[in-house]
């Protein structure tokens, strides 16, 4: 018998430890009373790297190589369509799935890159940064309910950061590479159309599902 039989596990079997987000943190950032994310920057439920990057460990043995590291981004919802592909599920094709089918980069398989082009990060309804490549570009706002950099009544300019060699995010380059603030600020405005921002309804923005007769559960 081995190990993985000795704990029950059949060896077809995929384990994953991820996180939904990152830790909310104290004022003291390097505090481990509510967790840190350093050397990211930013607390949990912001649209700062360290609120949306996260540790993952896909664990199946004999298929994803021991020791293998990916940079690539990918999200939680690319779970649904590649989990899909691996059970032989179809992914409906009459609806937008969020997800992307991330195999390649689980089975590490040379070059594989991350399927995503461009990435949006909303906080709430509202449209706050968006990332294309290592760029991610957090757009100028005058309201807003939280950010994790602009203030209140101050003159927040666009804010961009090389989130893969400046991993702090502590470099503003907005001054310096114009052109890909001008890029970025352009495919904000089609996510803006596409998904809606402030209240404004987008072209593919999906209605919240709702269940007829709903029925309490603790109650049955």
């Amino acid at each position: 018998m081995d190990k993985l039989e000795e704990l029950g596990i059949e060896k077809n079997t995929v384990v994953v430890f991820t996180s939904d987000n990152g830790a909310p943190m104290t004022d003291d950032p390097t505090s481990t009373v509510r967790g840190t994310n350093l050397p990211l920057t930013g607390r949990g439920y912001t649209t700062a790297e360290g609120a949306f990057r996260v540790p993952t460990i896909f664990w199946w043995p004999g298929t994803v190589p021991a020791g293998t590291v990916s940079e690539e981004m990918a999200t939680t919802m690319d779970f649904l369509p590649t989990f899909a592909q691996l059970s032989g599920a179809k992914v409906p094709h009459d609806r937008i799935i969020d997800g992307k089918n991330i195999l390649p980069l689980i089975l590490g398989d040379k070059g594989a890159e991350t399927p995503y082009d461009v990435f949006y990060y909303y906080y709430m309804d509202q449209l706050q940064a968006i990332r294309a490549g290592q760029w991610k570009l957090f757009l100028p706002l005058k309201e807003f309910v939280v950010h994790p950099y602009f203030k209140p009544g101050e003159d927040n300019q666009p804010l961009l950061f090389n989130v893969v060699n400046d991993i702090s995010s502590s470099h503003n380059m907005a001054a310096e590479k114009p052109e890909i603030v001008k890029r970025l600020s352009e495919l904000a405005e089609i996510a803006k159309n596409d998904l809606g921002n402030n209240g404004q309804p987008g072209v593919n923005q999906r209605s919240p599902g709702k269940m007829a007769n709903p029925v309490p559960v603790l109650m049955r």
